[in-house]
């Protein structure tokens, strides 16, 4: 039996990893965005209250935890 994979499998394997490093660079982006760099970016003045970001994670058991982030 022959050892090769199908145009559209190599395809496929080309796309997740295009995929998987698009969504590496989005989610670093987004992490790097504060409500001070919104202020400055749309110039317009964010109420402290709409400042806090909370940050909810889900560990590999599926249990979530939410932590609030100033």
């Amino acid at each position: 039996m022959e050892d090769s994979k199908s145009t559209g499998q190599v395809l496929n394997e080309s796309v997740d990893r295009l995929l998987a490093r698009k969504l590496l660079s989005i989610k670093q982006l987004s992490e790097g965005i504060d409500a001070d760099m919104l202020e400055s970016t749309l110039d317009k003045r964010i109420p402290k209250s709409e400042k806090t970001i909370e940050k909810t994670k889900v560990d590999d058991s599926g249990s979530k935890s939410t932590s609030a982030v100033a």
